[in-house]
């Protein structure tokens, strides 16, 4: 945000908001961006074949004990949480990334 303050000449004194900020450079947000890489990464684990050494790593399970407190969050909840902002399920989204043209569409959403 500071490199984005001064392209515009902006101080944090003037208090303006971030928001208007990237408004008004057309800049989305960081967090959009990274939703955008794991639903493209996501489509693409999806349409990849089940003998490849990515897609069969992705969907091993280890068996361990977990630890004591909250389960450490992994990256399929990461997606599926973004999944359902957008009002899909896991196995709707999964159903929607086998089309390579409507996902792409739907990823940037």
């Amino acid at each position: 945000m500071k490199y984005l303050r001064a392209i515009l000449g902006i101080t944090r004194s003037d208090k303006i908001r971030n928001e208007y900020i990237r408004a008004e450079l057309e800049i989305e947000p960081l967090v959009k961006s990274i939703e955008i890489n794991q639903l493209r990464l996501f489509g693409h684990l999806i349409r990849m074949q089940n003998k490849q050494e990515a897609k069969i790593i992705w969907q091993t399970r280890i068996c361990e004990k977990r630890l004591r407190g909250r389960p450490k969050k992994t990256w399929d909840d990461a997606v599926a949480e973004i999944l359902k902002e957008h009002g899909l399920n896991w196995q709707e989204g999964k159903i929607k990334a086998r089309n390579k043209h409507e996902w792409s569409k739907f990823e940037h959403n």
